[in-house]
């Protein structure tokens, strides 16, 4: 997975696409015990095959959380505690810390189905936080060979 967002990161450089995005963003995998109890304005993201991802905003700082791609089905969930979304997964999540990486300012968390592909892109200048989110077995996605 964090291959794939490195892999991501150097293509959009190299395209001059957010490349001060990637470097400015910093992700880290933690334990789901690490999950602050402090509510977060919540966005929860639904694939066609029920992998599910949870965008945790802190509503504290000026930066917004968003998915700019349109093959989920998202739903703003207003002020929410990461811990009221674990019983709403099918397998054990994933959870990133994301924070800006100069500052160490915590951005939010990501808690994501493990069969989910992600990216994010951070761009300070415009207080932006973008998602990207795919499931590889999305039978929506018809433009995709399924994975054999």
């Amino acid at each position: 997975m964090k291959g794939f967002i490195a892999l991501s990161c150097v293509l959009m450089s190299a395209v001059g696409v957010g490349a001060s995005g990637c470097a400015a963003l910093s992700f880290q995998r933690i334990d789901l015990k690490d999950l602050p109890e402090t509510p977060f304005e919540a966005t929860v993201y639904r694939s066609g095959t029920k992998g599910l991802a949870v965008i945790l905003d802190d509503p504290n700082d000026d930066v917004v959380a968003t998915v700019t791609n349109e093959k989920f089905l998202a739903e703003k969930d207003g002020l929410k505690a990461p811990q009221g979304y674990l019983k709403d997964f099918i397998w054990t999540p994933d959870a990133y810390l994301l924070q800006d990486r100069k500052g160490q300012k915590v951005l939010g968390y990501l808690l994501i189905s493990p069969e989910l592909e992600w990216l994010a892109h951070y761009n300070k200048g415009h207080k932006a936080l973008d998602f990207w989110i795919e499931d590889p077995y999305d039978a929506w996605d018809k433009d995709r060979k399924p994975n054999t």
